[in-house]
């Protein structure tokens, strides 16, 4: 379904393709650990709970979940690139968004059309398999993951640094930003392009004979 450009050799390219897959991996741990340090601060600013704005975190992970099934869709139908730059462009909407955001209800929306938007993130997986095959693809997992561990664990202290330093909006125009250079990134790579295009109904009746089988069931009740 998926097959590489004539011009596209990933092989020859493997270490800028491993930093192209961990970049795009790792935007939901960025958005999520960075502003955790603002938590305190955010409930401050907007005047609520620190419980309420722990809950704008939740709305994002969970609708970042379930639009993980649209965007495995839609880039069955347009392909990865197509909808990686959609998804990502949506997530930066909700950031640039955020700092006009004055009041929770708002806050909420963009937390939720971040989340929307970030689920796309989700087909690095599958990106990962249209490059690469066998020891190749097992090394380019093992060193994405490598850099995914180590910047997640310095987003905290460089969400920490910029909410002391300028204040809860550059936090937002820092995710802004990152969202805007990964998408920036991909715009400018070569990737797979889908070559047999499933109709939508192909797809739907894929998914739903996917969603019959007990296990997948019940992994989705889980969740």
């Amino acid at each position: 379904m998926i097959v590489t450009e004539s011009k596209l050799q990933p092989h020859k390219h493997i270490h800028y393709y491993i930093i192209l897959i961990a970049c795009i991996a790792i935007l939901p741990n960025i958005a999520i650990e960075s502003l955790s340090p603002a938590i305190p601060a955010m409930a401050e600013h907007y005047l609520t709970s620190i419980n309420h704005i722990q809950l704008s975190f939740s709305m994002l992970t969970v609708f970042l979940c379930l639009s993980a099934i649209f965007w495995g869709i839609l880039s069955m139908q347009y392909g990865r690139k197509t909808s990686l730059l959609c998804g990502i462009g949506l997530a930066a909407f909700a950031y640039l968004s955020a700092n006009t955001a004055t009041t929770l209800g708002q806050l909420f929306i963009c937390q939720t059309i971040a989340g929307l938007g970030l689920g796309v993130t989700t087909l690095f997986r599958g990106l990962k398999r249209d490059l690469f095959q066998g020891i190749m693809l097992r090394k380019v997992a093992a060193n994405s993951a490598l850099i995914i561990t180590q910047v997640s664990s310095g987003a905290p202290l460089v969400g920490g640094i910029i909410l002391s330093q300028f204040g809860i909006h550059a936090l937002f125009y820092f995710l802004l930003c990152c969202c805007v250079a990964v998408w920036c990134f991909i715009l400018c790579s070569k990737l797979p392009q889908p070559e047999n295009q499933p109709s939508l109904g192909d797809i739907i009746e894929h998914l739903k004979q996917m969603y019959r089988k007990s296990f997948y069931s019940s992994v989705s009740v889980i969740c």
